[in-house]
């Protein structure tokens, strides 16, 4: 399959995020023979969203961009091209640390699922996850399944997960649909090519 440029990615995923939140079938062939980077960097513009304005996330942190935190600082304004140099300098950021603890041979969907789940959790996360270790493993279908556990946000206090589907209700987590939106596409996009 020829290599797809990143502004058709960016469609590809925009129509992808939407066809999962509408529970409607999108075929994803498109990201075949795409890299690892590109389709990340789809993704990650697509279901990060860009604010040029700092914001708090759900868990009172600043953010701006395309959820870039770590320089991020109350009442920033940036550009397009400055949040844009800021995304790709983050993404190879997160690429790396994916290809340092992924020790097994994986497809480019597979590592920019990862990239994006990892993006969104946290390198340390990411890096002590189950996910990681199943894939380790060679169970590579288990390892993308395992992004369905992470569904849950900050919730203001007194209105965490009463349910037990958030790991540790006493931290006031609660369950985000935009993350098992986020999720179904991570998840989509990670078993595609296995």
């Amino acid at each position: 399959m020829p290599h797809v440029n990143a502004f058709k990615f960016l469609q590809l995923c925009r129509q992808l995020f939407h066809c999962c939140a509408g529970k409607v079938s999108l075929s994803v062939a498109m990201l075949s023979g795409g890299s690892a980077a590109g389709i990340a960097l789809a993704m990650l513009m697509t279901l990060e969203g860009l604010s040029l304005s700092t914001y708090k996330d759900t868990a009172s942190i600043d953010t701006i961009c395309y959820g870039h935190t770590a320089t991020a600082r109350p009442g920033q304004t940036l550009t397009q091209p400055e949040c844009d140099k800021l995304l790709n300098g983050d993404l190879g950021v997160f690429k790396r640390a994916v290809e340092r603890a992924v020790k097994v041979p994986i497809p480019e969907t597979m590592k920019a699922a990862i990239i994006s789940w990892a993006y969104n959790v946290g390198i340390g996360a990411m890096q002590t996850s189950t996910l990681i270790r199943l894939l380790n493993q060679g169970q590579y279908e288990a390892a993308c399944m395992q992004m369905n556990r992470w569904i849950c946000e900050v919730a203001p206090k007194g209105k965490g997960d009463t349910t037990g589907q958030c790991a540790v209700p006493a931290r006031n987590k609660r369950i985000s649909k935009g993350l098992i939106n986020r999720r179904k596409v991570e998840v989509r996009i990670c078993l595609h090519d296995i």
